[in-house]
């Protein structure tokens, strides 16, 4: 659906030489959430250290933050992603626990 979010948490980075002779971290994959925008909060994951919050279409503005955090449109503290966006940050433990979002006004 174009009103959802996709939310990726990825855990702590791994190391591998597989495919990349450098052998680069890797970011592990723990688990992927797809949420109606403004319908309920993401409770993320206790192993998740980085995020990325996607738009499936529709833009949508969210907020990081403990048990109850709410996300307004174009209100400060709050981020907005464009249509067929996506924005990326590091979880910050006891500070973004959760994720909620809103339709962009």
């Amino acid at each position: 659906m174009a009103n959802e979010v996709i939310i990726e948490e990825y855990g702590p980075q791994i190391y591998s030489t597989k495919g990349n002779l450098s052998g680069a971290a890797k970011p592990q994959l723990i688990t992927t959430q797809v949420l109606t925008i403004g319908t309920k909060s993401a409770k993320l994951s206790d192993k998740t250290v980085y995020v990325v919050v996607q738009s499936k279409a529709t833009a949508f503005w969210y907020a990081a933050g403990l048990t109850g955090v709410t996300a307004v449109a174009n209100t400060a503290g709050n981020t907005y992603v464009p249509g067929d966006g996506s924005k990326e940050f590091p979880r910050e433990f006891g500070v973004t626990d959760y994720i909620q979002t809103a339709a962009d006004a």
